[in-house]
């Protein structure tokens, strides 16, 4: 046993760290899971999808919608917002206020201009809907010359 070495809490943290980034990368490459943290402080959210809609929801408990805002684009979407909270600090009451964005990859390209949200019981709702199946267009060809 003498060959054994003491670590410090501040190894640990090093290691906890590296395996969080570790998980957080394997994950990425894997595409959205069902059930995730955005990366940063952000909601659980949960992701599914059916033939015509890729549907997001996420927990958001004491946010209204003035605390969010919403941005999409075919590939991704963008969730930005502000917790307000109140704390009685030295017999005086504080507004602690926590910003946090998030991006997320979609599993399929989305038409941005038919997004929908909905702020329900502390759940935001979004329905993204997908973008139809490619569409070729026949293209004639013409000979030169003859």
């Amino acid at each position: 046993m003498d060959d054994l070495t003491r670590w410090k809490n501040e190894q640990f943290k090093t290691m906890k760290a590296e395996m969080d980034r570790l998980l957080r990368d394997f994950i990425r490459d894997f595409g959205p899971p069902v059930f995730a943290r955005l990366e940063g402080e952000g909601p659980l959210l949960e992701v599914a999808e059916d033939e015509e809609n890729v549907f997001i929801r996420l927990e958001l408990p004491d946010l209204e919608p003035e605390d969010l805002e919403i941005s999409v684009s075919r590939e991704a979407l963008l969730i930005k917002g502000r917790r307000r909270e109140k704390l009685h600090r030295g017999g005086r009451l504080v507004e602690r206020r926590q910003d946090f964005s998030n991006r997320l990859k979609l599993p399929c390209p989305v038409l941005p201009e038919g997004v929908e949200a909905l702020l329900r019981d502390h759940h935001l709702e979004i329905r993204l809907p997908k973008c139809k199946g490619e569409v070729f267009k026949r293209v004639p060809i013409r000979r030169e010359g003859k």
